[in-house]
């Protein structure tokens, strides 16, 4: 925490870069699944995290590019930062990490904010090995400069500068992976010992627990639209997206609930073996603590948590179970599992967000926003700088959006809003994410005893949608709208 020195000036050699709030702590930035660009080293092709917006609907809807993904042959595809432009995938929609290290260069010396990019393919526990050794070199390069040294001085604490890592979604995974990496050997070498230097851990939206969307990403695609069934393709090859696997009791059979296993993804089109690995590393995980953890999780956003399991498909279900004070689930009259509304942040349930005993900030937004809104961003800066959040930072109440990630063109879909009362309560607006225009701003309607508002898009594009209940940041969903008969992909077998 910065000592409070009034408006006593720093010393003219301190450069206009030091500032008097600048806590002196060193920052690491760590994203979620697919939020860091990748890049083919051989052709030095930008593989994932271009800047185009097209590029993804055309990618997932023609299979383009795709196969490269694929390819994990070591030392071939790089990544190269974090995601500057927005990204789509049908596993949902990524804002870009700019506003967030913009904003975490103000409360720390910029030079003191690493951006940790990470092969997001790969399993956790090695990414885990490189964050170790990357925060590791950080620290010790931001204590060696002049700037560490003139910002120590002015802090309540003047010892040397510990470590607060910012994580995102898959993020938190590998920063709850540190203490069971550290000290064991792989083709670099020893990985170094790192948590005794990390004051705090700030995660956003991390799914500690798994999310059930992994299990249906990977699930047969009959039925589905080609880009569903492309990431389906893809998914299976990516040993990351096993490791996103629900552990929680999620498959429901009706008179009982029980956990998601390595058979299941097996019958479903999965590689049991990776899926089983990943099992045991979440066990592992599931040990450990993060040090100085503050929990910021998005709320009151639909969200599928639980699965209906059926020969070789699998469905998505919008509810989950609550276990009794005994562990047990809680049954209704009937002596079944009772059925309770699943809420998130559209893709992480609340339940698998949470660790009981740490403190949590809720935030009213959708996954893939998370790290770059105001509320969440507020957050931040109470951890690192101990500034108090302002009032109108607060959750912003009970408003959630649901809406497809991909629909056909020319067909009607409902996009359901929660947590309003009428049709004023919320504007709303359809904006074509490739041309900037707007296509529609609809109103709320009630049907089915929901409010929700309908679009049809003429274009095979990507739909931004966004909802503003007039406090806080607005929500936001993409949608793309694609083509019932699209062409062969190059994931391999036609669809």
């Amino acid at each position: 925490m910065t000592l409070d020195t009034g408006a006593n000036p720093l010393p003219d050699h301190a450069g206009p870069e030091l500032r008097l709030n600048h806590s002196h702590d060193a920052v690491v930035v760590i994203p979620g699944i697919m939020g860091s660009t990748l890049v083919d080293t051989a052709t030095k092709k930008t593989l994932w995290g271009v800047n185009r917006i097209g590029w993804y609907g055309r990618a997932w809807s023609t299979g383009s590019s795709l196969r490269d993904l694929a390819d994990l042959e070591p030392g071939r595809i790089k990544p190269q930062g974090l995601l500057r432009f927005p990204a789509w995938a049908p596993l949902g929609y990524f804002e870009p990490y700019d506003r967030l290290v913009r904003h975490l260069k103000e409360m720390v010396h910029p030079r003191a904010v690493r951006e940790f990019a990470y092969d997001w393919r790969l399993p956790v526990l090695h990414n885990a090995r490189l964050l170790a050794r990357a925060a590791q070199e950080h620290l010790a390069t931001w204590r060696a400069t002049q700037d560490h040294e003139r910002l120590r001085v002015l802090q309540a604490d003047p010892s040397p500068a510990r470590l607060v890592l910012v994580a995102h979604s898959m993020g938190g995974l590998l920063a709850r992976a540190l203490p069971l990496v550290e000290g064991t050997e792989d083709e670099a070498g020893e990985v170094p010992t790192v948590t005794e230097d990390i004051r705090a851990t700030i995660t956003l939206g991390t799914p500690f627990r798994g999310a059930a969307k992994a299990a249906i990403i990977l699930a047969n695609g009959r039925g589905l639209l080609p880009p569903r069934r492309r990431m389906m393709r893809l998914a299976r090859q990516l040993p990351g997206i096993y490791d996103l696997l629900p552990s929680y009791r999620c498959v429901d059979e009706g008179d009982h609930v029980r956990p998601l296993t390595a058979e299941d993804v097996a019958r479903f089109g999965g590689d049991p073996v990776e899926a089983q690995r990943a099992f045991d590393d979440r066990t592992r995980l599931d040990t450990q603590s993060l040090i100085g953890h503050r929990l910021v999780i998005g709320v009151e956003q639909p969200t599928l948590a639980c699965l209906r399991l059926d020969d070789e498909t699998v469905e998505g279900l919008g509810h989950t179970f609550r276990p009794s004070r005994d562990g047990k689930i809680v049954h209704d009259e009937r002596g079944v599992p009772a059925h309770f509304p699943s809420l998130g942040d559209g893709t992480v349930p609340v339940d698998s967000a949470i660790v009981r005993g740490v403190p949590t900030d809720p935030r009213a937004q959708q996954h893939g926003s998370l790290a770059n809104v105001d509320e969440a961003i507020s957050s931040v800066r109470f951890v690192i700088t101990g500034e108090p959040q302002g009032p109108t930072l607060a959750p912003r109440g009970q408003v959630g959006i649901d809406a497809p990630d991909v629909v056909s063109v020319g067909a009607e879909w409902p996009v359901a809003v929660t947590g309003v009362e009428g049709p004023d309560d919320a504007t709303c607006q359809v904006i074509d994410a490739e041309t900037g225009k707007h296509v529609a701003r609809p109103q709320l309607e009630k049907r089915d005893g929901q409010w929700q508002f309908t679009v049809t898009v003429p274009d095979q594009h990507l739909y931004e949608i966004v909802v503003d209940a007039g406090s806080g940041s607005p929500l936001k969903r993409m949608t793309l709208a694609t083509s019932q008969d699209e062409p062969a992909d190059d994931l391999g077998d036609n669809d």
